[in-house]
């Protein structure tokens, strides 16, 4: 498995797409992507599997998007099932 982010997002029209072309103007390639969202809160949470795509989502981290900064956080398992944000990644 690579390595997983979840990236925070305003729920509402454009914001994925916005993020979608961050990530093309750095190159991103993906293995996965998913996401969600309820009320105002969105998030997508997308996998990589080489260090260079894994640096450059971590640098997408407070990236202004749409007059609001991104929050990005590496996820981690945790028993249940699912992920959570971990906070900041070191190299």
């Amino acid at each position: 498995m690579g390595t997983q982010f979840v990236v925070q997002l305003d729920n509402r029209p454009g914001s994925f797409a916005g993020l979608t072309r961050a990530l093309a103007e750095k190159g991103i390639n993906l293995r996965a992507i998913s996401g969600g969202g309820t009320g105002a809160c969105a998030y997508t949470v997308l996998e990589t599997d080489d260090d260079d795509a894994t640096r450059a989502i971590d640098e997408l981290d407070g990236h202004e998007l749409g007059g609001r900064k991104l929050t990005v956080n590496e996820a981690r398992e945790r028993s249940g099932g699912g992920g959570r944000p971990s906070g900041r990644r070191s190299y």
